[in-house]
């Protein structure tokens, strides 16, 4: 794998939801808080950095429930 992909992040939030829009308006804007925060992290640890892809996704857990993460992948 490429170096950047040790920087790749993961924020679950708090509350398990299934899937973004579950969350209430506050949850919301925290994960949104947080993906600014890691692309801020990201950059510092690597200047050459020159973009990001960020995923709204859900995984299914092993008693079959909904798990909602976002991805946050820095690409050079």
């Amino acid at each position: 794998k490429s170096s950047e992909s040790k920087l790749d992040s993961v924020i679950f939030p708090r509350r398990h939801v299934g899937t973004f829009f579950d969350l209430i308006p506050a949850e919301k804007n925290h994960c949104m808080s947080l993906v600014e925060k890691v692309k801020m992290d990201i950059m510092e640890r690597d200047r050459d950095i020159g973009s990001f892809s960020v995923n709204f996704d859900s995984i299914m857990s092993p008693k079959k429930h909904m798990h909602y993460h976002i991805n946050v992948i820095p690409h050079k």
